[in-house]
């Protein structure tokens, strides 16, 4: 205690202020690094996700065509050899 007393009173009352309550540059930069390394990993996650949910509905759209084309073929065919 006696130590720190004898700091503060050795020092300014402005300097003691603006090292309690400024930051340094280096926290500021690590900051923003940290802020965009999350939003990087957010979107590239955020991508991950759409291009699963486009080929899962890519696959489903491509199977119902399959379906529906395969039949209409059929149809076709069926109707075909009625008329001969």
């Amino acid at each position: 205690m006696d130590s720190d007393a004898s700091l503060m009173g050795a020092l300014s009352p402005g300097k003691v202020t603006a090292r309690l309550t400024g930051i340094s540059w280096i926290e500021v930069i690590t900051a923003f690094v940290q802020f965009y390394s999350i939003m990087c990993h957010c979107i590239f996650l955020m991508l991950i996700a759409l291009w699963m949910f486009i080929k899962e509905v890519s696959k489903r759209s491509a199977v119902r065509w399959n379906a529906w084309y395969g039949d209409l073929q059929q149809k076709r065919h069926n109707a075909h050899t009625i008329r001969t």
